[in-house]
């Protein structure tokens, strides 16, 4: 029937009156017309219910039409109202669908804002959905209500894992696929590919950071807000105290390029949290779509979390484990926090939440990767296959687990395709758009784990091939009812529920740290603990390595075997020499560095923090791994151009030995040393940056073709030559 306050029969009763006294005023085309709708119409002995319907459909059209054709073909008004009613109705559906359609349209055309959220080592076993003992409701709903991604693959470690998610590119081609970065690391991300940001920025999204970048900072350009984010609040390098944000006591915590101090003793999800919430707040009444990376530090060692999310776990017996678990429910509640911004803000709506871990978790620590074998840095499911995620309205099917294959490189494509985005086919990563929203099959058929120095595995279809070692650690990790396999990371536990108190308690502990520094022998029993720790841990790990020996290749049916028991590689010859010959030629491409030559001091503790500029002790250095271009430009380059270009030299320190000669010659000067050692090999004219001293800038120093360091006066020449 025809939807109240529309239209009322008495109105179509009007129009029948109106229509039947205006028939004497029909023109001569009229009549004519009138006749052959006439015939047409009670041409109706053989028609059906349906043509009569159709019928009555086409008469009320042709009488708003032609309001002076009379109806006929009805056998009386009642018949007509019904009819009319119909057709009106009908009219109206097509209308409302018509109107769904164009919103539908333009919901589709607006941008999404996308909320990327990392953990850090957080285990295949460790989230509510798969595991009841842990606590994580607001993860647990939006993974039940979006896609959950059960074949979602990363690295073994944390920076490979990253430059896959912000680049598209796999860590072998741009060198760092080795291990995570050091503090000291020359290694960064690479500048030739956009990151995903940049590409983002191009499509009019506002750009931000939240959390870890453990991407390289040996200079500026390698940090955040020089790749691609409008702001950057966290840390440069892979870990810290959560409540202090020191490394190795130094500090690293950034806004942007200044130096952040947070309130004193707020744990750092907290912090990261907050800064969220101020993002959506200020992005309120804002056109532009947003992208969040927000890159938590949980559950990442050292072990800390406050109290009253530790008391949740009173009743697991394992230390380490209790303080875990209560790590993860905190950065659970804090994603509920994000949750209910977004929601306030009006912006959960038209957003893609994105979660995912950087890889497997520590099991040798306190985290469980169980079914699956292994731990973090390893080769095994147990250390690349990670927890993850989409949650949206955009999502055409929802509610279910996806069992197709994703890998870390596809984001890049993928949410830039959610973005309307062009997809760039130099990237590795697929666009999986089509699969996270609709359901569709994966159209990754395979992937490569990690290619380095020792060791590589490859994933084609169903089979996994590793060669070489696959890791330290081998097992298929239970958590221990009491101590965990190897954890010495410096835990700061609180004692009570309220952090006001926990803080008193904290400054009570520092000033008793600081009366214990000065007492005689102090730092010796510290040290000694340290290594005690240090060394059992080694002890373990020997023991681990010793009690797994593999052959050279081992071959698994991961979707029949996902927990790698049966190695296939004498059983399965043509898939063996496929997946072989495939490694190797993604072998030929890969960026591969010695380990000796990625270290620096091209980074330094500057004021007690680590910070991305030129700063060294003074001592002899030698240069690794010369670039021939970089040593011929040398010459005939003035003292401004050489100061760029040996910045970005590696470094290595070599010793003291020659410290006196140099300090004799040149004065007694806080000065970077540098001495070619490598095999008396000659070199040419090199300017030594001046970095402790800058007030002796009329002093350069040249590396002389001997290998000796000469000072010279600035005065003297404005230019160098062989």
């Amino acid at each position: 029937m025809t939807p109240t306050g529309l239209i009322s029969r008495k109105y179509i009763q009007d129009i029948l009156t109106t229509e039947d006294h205006n028939d004497t005023r029909m023109s001569h085309q009229q009549e004519i017309h009138k006749d052959i709708i006439t015939t047409e119409d009670h041409d109706d002995n053989h028609m059906s219910h349906q043509q009569e319907i159709h019928t009555g459909h086409n008469n009320y059209r042709r009488s708003r039409l032609h309001p002076h054709v009379s109806l006929t073909g009805c056998d009386d008004n009642w018949n007509l109202l019904n009819y009319c009613e119909m057709y009106l109705t009908m009219d109206i559906i097509y209308s409302l669908y018509f109107m769904v359609t164009i919103f539908c349209l333009v919901s589709a055309y607006r941008k999404p804002h996308i909320i990327f959220i990392v953990a850090d080592d957080l285990g295949w076993n460790d989230v509510g959905w798969r595991n009841q003992e842990i606590k994580t409701p607001n993860l647990d709903r939006l993974a039940k209500n979006g896609v959950i991604l059960n074949s979602s693959y990363v690295s073994p470690t944390c920076t490979p894992s990253r430059n896959s998610i912000l680049t598209g590119v796999y860590p072998f081609r741009v060198g760092l696929q080795h291990s995570s970065l050091l503090p000291q690391d020359t290694r960064h991300l690479s500048l030739d590919t956009p990151t995903l940001p940049e590409r983002l920025k191009n499509l009019g999204y506002s750009t931000h950071m939240i959390g870890k970048w453990h991407l390289g900072f040996c200079d500026w350009k390698h940090t955040p807000v020089h790749r691609g984010f409008d702001s950057f609040l966290g840390f440069l390098n892979g870990g810290q105290d959560y409540y202090k944000h020191k490394k190795e006591n130094t500090y690293d915590f950034w806004l942007n390029k200044t130096v952040y101090y947070p309130p004193k003793g707020e744990y750092s999800t907290k912090t990261f949290t907050k800064r969220a919430v101020n993002l959506f707040r200020q992005h309120k009444g804002n056109k532009k779509p947003m992208y969040l990376y927000l890159s938590y530090q949980a559950v990442h060692t050292p072990l800390q979390v406050p109290k009253k999310y530790e008391r949740i776990y009173r009743h697991v017996t394992n230390k380490d484990r209790r303080t875990y678990n209560g790590m993860v429910t905190a950065m659970d509640q804090s994603v509920g926090t994000i949750l209910t911004a977004l929601k306030k803000y009006k912006m959960l709506g038209n957003s893609i939440i994105v979660f995912t871990t950087d890889n497997g978790g520590a099991a040798n620590i306190a985290g469980s990767n169980l079914p699956l074998r292994g731990s973090k840095t390893t080769l095994w499911e147990g250390g690349t296959r990670g927890v993850g995620f989409v949650y949206s309205k955009r999502l055409f099917k929802k509610k279910y687990v996806h069992e197709g294959l994703f890998h870390a490189v596809d984001w890049v494509p993928t949410l830039l395709a959610a973005a309307g985005g062009k997809q760039d086919k130099k990237l590795d990563g697929i666009n999986q758009w089509p699969m996270l929203r609709g359901g569709k099959p994966s159209r990754r058929q395979g992937f490569v784990y990690s290619i380095s120095e020792t060791s590589a595995a490859i994933r084609i279809g169903d089979y996994k091939l590793i060669v070489g070692s696959p890791g330290i650690y081998n097992q298929w990790f239970t958590v221990p009812k009491t101590k965990s396999f190897c954890n010495s990371g410096d835990v700061v536990e609180d004692i009570f529920l309220y952090d006001n108190l926990n803080n008193a308690v904290r400054n009570i502990k520092s000033y008793f740290s600081w009366v214990g520094s000065r007492l005689p022998g102090y730092y010796y029993w510290r040290h000694y603990k340290r290594l005690q720790a240090l060394q059992k841990c080694k002890k373990k790990v020997k023991e681990e390595r010793q009690r797994w020996v593999f052959p050279k290749f081992l071959l698994f049916n991961i979707k029949e075997d996902p927990t790698e028991t049966k190695n296939l590689a004498g059983n399965k010859p043509m898939v063996f020499k496929k997946l072989k010959s495939r490694l190797e030629r993604y072998w030929k491409r890969a960026k591969i560095f010695p380990k000796q030559s990625t270290f620096s001091n091209n980074t330094g503790k500057v004021n007690g923090v680590w910070t991305p500029v030129l700063s060294v002790k003074m001592g002899v250095y030698r240069i690794l791994s010369p670039d021939e271009n970089t040593w011929n430009g040398l010459s005939n380059k003035s003292f401004g151009d050489l100061d760029s270009i040996v910045m970005h030299v590696a470094f290595e320190h070599v010793g003291d030995q020659y410290r006196s000669r140099f300090i004799s010659a040149c004065g007694s000067l806080g000065l970077l040393l540098i001495l070619d050692v490598a095999e008396n090999k000659r070199v040419g004219g090199l300017i030594v940056k001046i970095s402790n001293n800058p007030v002796n800038e009329s002093m350069i120093y040249v590396l002389g073709k001997n290998g000796y360091l000469f000072c010279k006066k600035k005065s003297n020449f404005s230019t160098i030559h062989q």
